[in-house]
């Protein structure tokens, strides 16, 4: 009974913390949307600066009313027996142990998507339409839908069954093998994530502005960094939002550049943004942040395998130890991670620095005026808040604020 209450205490407060959170965040916002801040004020209208506010204010409002029925659904599932009566509906099957152990994962996910599907529908059909981000069709939702799905039973299917098979055949060192297996996997799908399955949803196509390609390539020569091409992606199929990322791994490696961000900003300003990103491999951080998910991860299933061993989690929710391994290892995923709510702001706080420190490759490498034009282009196209809650920015920012990033840019 410990460890429940113990549990309870996390999992409550865990939720009473984001719904603060959310209302501070919604609260601040709201009280600051009557002016634009000063910095600002030659580059972003009033209108433009309360529409970020309404949009800012109404996503928070999603999200404590999708957190409420997320504990629900979870509690459900742990304290109101949704656990044992999906074991009990998968058990009807003459299959073995193992595949029903994958049916009953597959039937929790299929509960919890179902549950979640009316928030996604929401956002994306009237939140983002509303305010002129949404340009994806339903019939394309539709598809996007099947597609993910196809894609995860593929995948997934082969993965569980071997961890299924680890937990039943390694005795104590399941959790090790689970590790190796999960690390190799994540690997690999990085590998052929940019090649195989995100041409699948969107089209990629080399770079046709020559001058643009002309300007990036000798900004790639400059910071020593090879990579298999840079392409643009047709993301104004589904959002206009702007963005730019890196994907792959070694030779698979590539940008990419939405078409959305491309007709938006100068030559010069996008050669800024990608200086940022090569910031991001220049100064590590990719290898830092594979190396934490390395150690985190066999630290998490380190705590799996000690907590499966001791029976304690499989006790305090009512299972014994002769239980479908599905269920234990459903319960690990779902409990453990309450608890380690309260590291969020560390990395959101290391998250923060290694902006900055790629704000800074990026000066030394481009313009700097021109990383802060794209920047304030993005927050305004993307509605993105100026005047964030600190408490709020603190514990959830990957990204330091528009005010932070400019200030700081200006100092170097």
């Amino acid at each position: 009974m410990t460890f429940t209450y113990a549990f309870l205490t996390f999992f409550i407060l865990s939720l009473i913390v984001k719904i603060y959170l959310s209302f501070r965040q919604s609260k601040t916002v709201k009280a600051l949307s009557n002016s634009v801040p000063e910095r600002f004020s030659d580059s972003i209208n009033l209108a433009d600066h309360q529409k970020a506010a309404n949009y800012t204010i109404e996503k928070q409002r999603l999200t404590r009313f999708s957190s409420v029925v997320d504990f629900a659904l979870l509690f459900s599932f742990l304290f109101l027996d949704g656990f044992k009566l999906i074991l009990d509906f998968v058990s009807n099957f003459s299959i073995s142990p193992i595949f029903v152990g994958i049916l009953f994962i597959y039937v929790v996910i299929l509960i919890t998507n179902i549950i979640e599907l009316p928030f996604s529908l929401y956002k994306t059909f009237i939140l983002e339409n509303k305010y002129g981000f949404n340009k994806m069709t339903f019939k394309l939702w539709c598809f996007d839908l099947v597609k993910s799905t196809i894609i995860g039973l593929i995948f997934m299917t082969p993965i569980l069954y071997l961890l299924l098979f680890f937990f039943e055949n390694l005795s104590s060192l399941w959790w090790l093998y689970s590790w190796v297996l999960i690390v190799i996997t994540a690997v690999f799908l990085q590998f052929i994530a940019p090649t195989f399955i995100a041409p699948i949803f969107n089209k990629f196509k080399p770079i046709e502005d020559l001058e643009l390609k002309s300007k990036l390539e000798n900004l790639l020569s400059k910071c020593g960094f090879r990579s298999n091409g840079m392409f643009v992606m047709d993301g104004s199929t589904r959002s206009s939002h702007g963005n730019a990322y890196f994907t792959g791994f070694g030779s698979s490696k590539r940008i990419v550049f939405f078409d959305t961000l491309l007709s938006k900003l100068s030559h010069s300003e996008i050669e800024a943004v990608l200086a940022h990103e090569l910031g991001h491999f220049k100064k590590n951080h990719v290898k830092k942040r594979l190396f934490l998910m390395l150690v985190l991860s066999f630290f998490f299933f380190y705590i799996l395998g000690f907590f499966h061993t001791d029976g304690i989690i499989l006790d305090s929710f009512g299972f014994s130890t002769s239980v479908n391994n599905a269920v234990a290892l459903t319960l690990y995923f779902t409990v453990i991670p309450v608890f380690f709510f309260i590291l969020k702001p560390i990395f959101s706080i290391s998250s923060r620095k290694d902006e900055f420190e790629a704000d800074a490759f990026a000066a030394e490498k481009s313009d700097s005026n021109q990383l802060i034009n794209a920047l304030v282009k993005l927050y305004k196209d993307n509605a993105s808040t100026l005047t964030p809650d600190k408490l709020y920015s603190m514990w959830y920012d990957s990204h330091p604020s528009a005010h932070e990033r400019i200030n700081r840019l200006e100092g170097l």
